[in-house]
């Protein structure tokens, strides 16, 4: 018994005694003793500013998507040039020398900087730099790219001060030219729109998804549910995007702004040949039904119906028409009701003039928000964690991708993708500011409350849009 005893005691004794990994951290390890060389693969990241030249994705809200807005790190530190995001392998406060960098620390995550053999496949452990702000630091880290190299990890160390030089990277000629990207100048949709906004800006989108034949219907002035799916169609014909499960479908961001914006440009370069003519009480034909659908669209005609004759109701729309642009002063006036030169030019100058589009739209296109009764919604009723898995959570990675802040395929697992997701969600919120505070990461109580809300406000819009088509259909 007591040979037994002893033995045991030696094992443990020589177990204690083996050389322990200084690399580890809450049992995450980088390296089995520091410094030491390690292959990684490098990308670099920005962060917008409202004022600047160019942006990657053609508009500040989308650089602010896939960048985020540059203040805090996920360790609360203050962003600078040269700071790291790494995988959560890499503790907050590791020093990593990096060729043309210099010596630099991780303070941050991402839900694409992950290590290697991970969901996501990668070779190697990937690690982001951050480059500045604005038009300098989106041109860094174009030139920078992506890249693969072995960078000396030096572990946990407070006695070295960071030291960042981007001489290195502004004179490399190894590194990809920067390609000048020309600021894209948007005539007809200056920002972004998403499911649930209401403005004239949805109207004028509404009118064109009308006009292409991607939606039909009423004009509501509602992203709604039509309106997405009218958007995803639309992406997927002009090859945006690849499926409906692709980052920014049935979101009206900036590539489907911008293939939409060349679009329109094309077709109103032909649309206004069969306004060349005058047309009047009784006359029927093409020409006649191209004016009406103009009156529809500029909710001046009621009917949808288009006859083709230039009836009474014709008469009345142009009549109103012709008032509230000044044309006439009243029905006793002369050409009152009647498509001749003065309003046929008024015409055209609405519909090739933008604001003047937009301001005619608006007035005619009633917004009154349906009241309706707030009904609560509980789509999540218990916690999530790293680890889970099944519908609970791909349900989960559903909502945040609609959100935006989960922009890879749903998987149903709860990985480290899902978790940044989830942190980035709950600092948009307020509810935790770094990464090491208790619950940062986990769909908790609060975090749960907070997701249940927004998507209630989303189920009760849905009801404002159905209860809004009901009323016009009565």
């Amino acid at each position: 018994m007591k040979f037994k005893l002893l033995k045991i005691l030696f094992i443990l004794f020589t177990i204690l005694s083996l050389p322990k990994a200084t690399g580890a951290d809450d049992g995450n390890f980088i390296c089995p003793s520091f410094p030491c060389e390690k292959t990684v693969e490098i990308t670099a990241y920005y962060s917008p500013l409202p004022d600047q030249k160019t942006y990657f994705t053609g508009s500040y809200e989308g650089d602010i998507r896939l960048n985020g807005d540059g203040v805090l790190s996920a360790d609360n530190t203050v962003v600078y040039p040269g700071m790291i995001a790494a995988p959560k392998t890499y503790p907050f406060g590791t020093k990593i020398e990096i060729p043309k960098v210099g010596l630099t620390t991780v303070h941050d995550r991402g839900g694409a900087i992950v290590q290697s053999g991970s969901e996501r496949g990668n070779q190697h452990d990937r690690i982001d730099i951050w480059m500045g702000h604005g038009d300098e630091g989106l041109t860094r880290a174009k030139k920078w790219g992506r890249r693969t190299l072995t960078v000396n990890i030096l572990g946990k160390r407070d006695d070295l001060k960071d030291h960042v030089d981007f001489f290195g990277l502004e004179n490399d000629i190894s590194a990809p030219a920067i390609n000048k990207i020309p600021p894209v100048e948007y005539k007809y949709f200056p920002f972004d729109l998403s499911f649930g906004d209401q403005n004239d800006y949805v109207v004028l989108l509404q009118n064109y998804l009308m006009e292409f034949l991607y939606l039909y219907g009423t004009i509501t002035g509602i992203y709604d549910e039509d309106t997405l799916q009218a958007v995803l169609k639309y992406q997927m014909d002009n090859k945006i995007i690849e499926n409906e499960n692709s980052h920014g479908a049935g979101r009206f961001g900036p590539k489907t702004r911008e293939n939409m914006e060349k679009n329109i440009e094309e077709y109103e370069k032909n649309r206004f040949q069969f306004l060349e003519i005058n047309i009047g009480k009784n006359q029927q034909g093409e020409e006649v039904k191209k004016l009406q659908t103009y009156l529809i669209k500029l909710n001046y005609l009621p009917t949808p119906q288009i006859s083709g004759i230039y009836d009474q109701k014709t008469i009345e729309a142009v009549y109103k028409f012709q008032i509230q642009n000044k044309i006439i002063q009243s029905e006793l006036d002369q050409g009152a009701g009647y498509f001749g030169p003065k309003t046929r030019t008024k015409l055209k100058e609405i519909l090739t003039d933008k604001k003047e589009y937009m301001k005619i739209l608006a007035q005619n296109t009633p917004l009154k928000t349906a009241k309706i009764e707030t009904v609560e919604i509980i789509e999540f009723s218990k916690n999530l964690n790293f680890g889970d898995t099944g519908e609970e959570v791909k349900k989960l990675q559903n909502h945040l991708k609609k959100l935006g802040f989960f922009t890879s395929s749903t998987t149903g697992i709860y990985g480290e993708i899902t978790q940044n997701a989830v942190f980035k969600f709950q600092q948009s919120q307020k509810i935790v500011h770094t990464e090491n505070e208790i619950g940062a990461g986990k769909l908790g109580p609060e975090t749960r409350s907070r997701l249940n809300t927004i998507i209630g406000i989303d189920h009760n819009i849905l009801q404002q849009i159905s209860l809004k088509k009901a009323q016009k259909l009565n």
